[in-house]
């Protein structure tokens, strides 16, 4: 889903719709969003294992 996520802000970069100032780069976009994602995955297991989700 992260990688999924950076490519579609790739297109808009592409596309000129994103701007990226102070040195930010597709590559700290991608560690950006691979946090959070990684954060939640780890919250449903959780959830999971408490059976709070089937």
């Amino acid at each position: 889903m992260t990688l999924l996520t950076t490519i579609g802000e790739g297109i808009w970069l592409l596309l000129g719709m994103v701007l990226y100032q102070k040195n930010w780069n597709i590559g700290w976009t991608l560690i950006s969003y691979l946090f959070p994602f990684y954060f939640i995955y780890l919250y449903y297991l959780f959830l999971k294992g408490l059976k709070i989700l089937d």
